[in-house]
């Protein structure tokens, strides 16, 4: 029987539990000393600790398991850079002391701590987080080098999948695989272009290569159109002991979400599918919901004032009122307040606002540079028609030029369109006056699709927050 693909995701995920323990344990440690040093500096009697500060490390250190979690998978992969290392791990331990500063207000329990001690703690955890980062990284170097827990593989296919995959194995933190070589009839290069693996151009001499060389596994990696070559091999290799996995050459398509689904006892390989389905899409919902109320109470004041201030700014309504494309590509009205005079267009025709654009008033400069004109968007979220994270909604006009502009544009219509996204976070925001800033910005949004989750929401809210908008959004 062939086995299922394997995903080079399971073995960094077999350290995930293990890595996250030892941040946790880092934060205790990391909270200790700084208690210490405190009591040091203040000669206050480090032993017995106080139980306030105590539950705090405890609480602090089940806590950064889920804020460490929004701030990335531990990166272990080899040629790993430091800054990126370090710059993981500080917005890790912001993220977690927003939600230890949230908790202590919403209690009430802000005044019992030490703010010297809480930053003391929130620097030495840096310290301690990333010390400990580097040396699991020196330790799987050590385990990598000894080959310790590896499978001897041979790959058929020298192709593009074949060297991606030997690439990957070859980037693991720990990798329980080491290819031996690669078998494909189309090359006749001696070593692969890539990872400088040797690559055998004759099949027929598979089977005694694995024998003699005692392979663990082999993999295909053959485009699908060789459909009868790869039944000869898999024929041939059940005759033996190796383990055999089948990876289908789909480079020349590009999909979105693929895996295998069964359906009615049918394994098919999912060229398209949705990721935000079932409980994913209750959690996404729940915080867009959550976060949207949240924030138009908290802005109520703001958004009465911006209302006023458009008003006695120039004649006309306070909304501006639009179509545009949402989610499965139906039409919606999306809620912004004016910004520019009131005029008329050509039917059929959008231009889009540009920079000192003589239509924009002296308010709506503001509010388009500070990005306030967005705010009553959040109506759209409560109204389940937009997400607080998502792709950027366009108008129906430029939405037909986009999708003739760049490849698999439609995709991004498969989750609601959103506030803030990616593409925005990334800078890819204001005028798309050029195929290339929309190929961008495309680009972003089909990453997030492929590649989203609850955390990764919440840290673009984060970075949107945060960092604020220095251009306006989309038009």
């Amino acid at each position: 029987m062939i086995n299922k693909p394997w995903t080079f995701r399971q073995r960094t995920m077999s350290l995930l539990i293990p890595v996250r323990i030892l941040d946790a344990l880092a934060i205790v440690i990391a909270g200790l000393l700084s208690y210490w040093f405190y009591s040091v500096r203040y000669n206050v009697d480090f032993i017995p600790m106080q139980s306030a500060y105590v539950w705090l490390i405890i609480g602090g250190s089940v806590c950064s398991m889920i804020a460490l979690s929004i701030a990335g998978p531990p990166v272990f992969s080899r040629g790993v850079q430091v800054l990126s290392l370090l710059r993981q791990v500080i917005v890790g331990v912001m993220f977690l002391f927003v939600i230890i500063v949230g908790v202590l207000f919403a209690t009430k329990q802000s005044e019992v701590y030490s703010r010297w001690w809480s930053f003391i703690w929130c620097c030495s955890s840096i310290v301690c987080l990333f010390s400990e980062r580097m040396l699991v990284i020196w330790l799987l170097s050590i385990l990598r080098k000894r080959g310790i827990n590896q499978k001897s593989v041979v790959i058929v296919g020298a192709g593009r999948l074949g060297q991606s995959l030997a690439t990957n194995v070859n980037a693991a933190a720990w990798p329980s695989f080491q290819i031996i070589a690669f078998f494909d009839q189309r090359r006749r290069n001696v070593n692969s272009e890539q990872n400088d693996i040797p690559v055998e151009n004759d099949l027929d001499l598979l089977i005694d290569y694995i024998e003699n060389k005692g392979i663990h596994e082999v993999w295909i990696a053959l485009p699908l159109k060789a459909e009868q070559l790869i039944e000869t091999l898999v024929n041939d290799l059940l005759e033996t002991t190796v383990t055999v996995r089948f990876l289908p050459d789909t480079f020349s398509l590009r999909l979105f979400r693929h895996h295998i689904t069964e359906i009615y006892g049918f394994p098919m390989l999912d060229l398209s599918a949705p990721k935000i389905t079932g409980i994913d899409k209750v959690l996404k919902a729940s915080l867009d919901y959550a976060f949207a109320t949240t924030a138009l109470l908290v802005l109520s004041p703001l958004l009465l004032c911006i209302a006023v201030a458009v008003k006695l700014s120039s004649k006309g309504p306070v909304l501006f009122k639009q179509k545009r494309v949402g989610w499965d590509g139906k039409l919606f009205k999306v809620y912004k307040f004016r910004t520019m005079y009131v005029h008329t267009e050509e039917k059929g025709t959008v231009t889009q606002a540009s920079q000192d654009d003589a239509r924009v008033t002296s308010i709506g400069k503001w509010l388009r540079r500070t990005s306030c004109d967005e705010l009553p968007q959040f109506f759209n979220v409560l109204q389940g028609r937009m997400s607080v994270v998502g792709p950027r909604p366009h108008v129906p006009e430029f939405n037909d030029s986009y999708r003739s502009q760049v490849k698999h544009y439609m995709r991004r219509h498969k989750v609601k369109p959103g506030i803030t996204g990616l593409a925005q976070v990334k800078g890819w925001r204001g005028e798309t006056d050029t195929a290339h800033k929309i190929r961008k910005r495309v680009q972003y949004d089909l990453f997030y699709l492929e590649n989203w989750s609850i955390g990764f929401d919440v840290k673009i809210i984060f970075l949107t927050m945060f960092r604020g908008f220095v251009h306006q959004n989309a038009v």
